[in-house]
């Protein structure tokens, strides 16, 4: 009997004018998707991401991120933009 498939828990972590219609449809229907605003919403009780994605400006950034770090230490994708050579 194979085991039963588990969605991975993705957060993501989005400010911007709309959601990325081509980020939704990577993520597909294997994964169950919580959209957030802010780095203290991981903090709430519930199950726990498996990977954390952030899609934030360029100038919150290093800030997003390190309150991020705060709250959760597992996996994190941070997106850029095409012209965004900041590391």
């Amino acid at each position: 009997m194979p085991a039963p498939k588990v969605r991975q828990r993705v957060t993501l972590l989005y400010r911007g004018v709309k959601l990325g219609v081509e980020l939704l449809a990577l993520l597909g229907e294997e994964r169950a998707v919580n959209v957030i605003s802010t780095p203290l919403e991981l903090a709430k009780d519930g199950p726990p991401a498996d990977v954390v994605v952030v899609d934030v400006p360029a100038e919150d950034r290093r800030m997003v991120c390190e309150e991020v770090r705060r709250h959760y230490h597992g996996p994190l994708i941070v997106l850029l933009d095409q012209r965004d050579n900041s590391h």
